[in-house]
């Protein structure tokens, strides 16, 4: 795939995971398979406009960042646009 170095661009993917458990009773593993999904929005960090973000800025999702993983502290609901606000203050 070629951007030719246009921004923002996203991408999403979604299939299968495996996780191994052993079966209590019969002694054996058996695996179990889920689903995951995972969405990247690629933005140019000096310049994050985009005409349709007033459209989504006041929408509330539940992220559990890395700092948090990391601290052990729980996953934060926060708007978009504070997100953007706080990883624009980082770079």
């Amino acid at each position: 795939m070629e951007l030719q170095g246009k921004l923002p661009f996203a991408a999403a993917q979604i299939g299968s995971g495996f996780r191994n458990e052993i079966s209590p009773r019969q002694g054996l593993i058996r695996v179990r398979e889920f689903t995951m999904c995972e969405i990247e929005h690629f933005v140019d960090p000096n310049d994050k406009s985009h005409p349709k973000f007033g459209d989504v800025r006041d929408y509330e999702l539940v992220l559990f960042s890395a700092c948090n993983q990391m601290d052990g502290l729980p996953a934060q609901t926060i708007s978009i646009g504070e997100a953007v606000e706080k990883v624009s203050f980082l770079f």
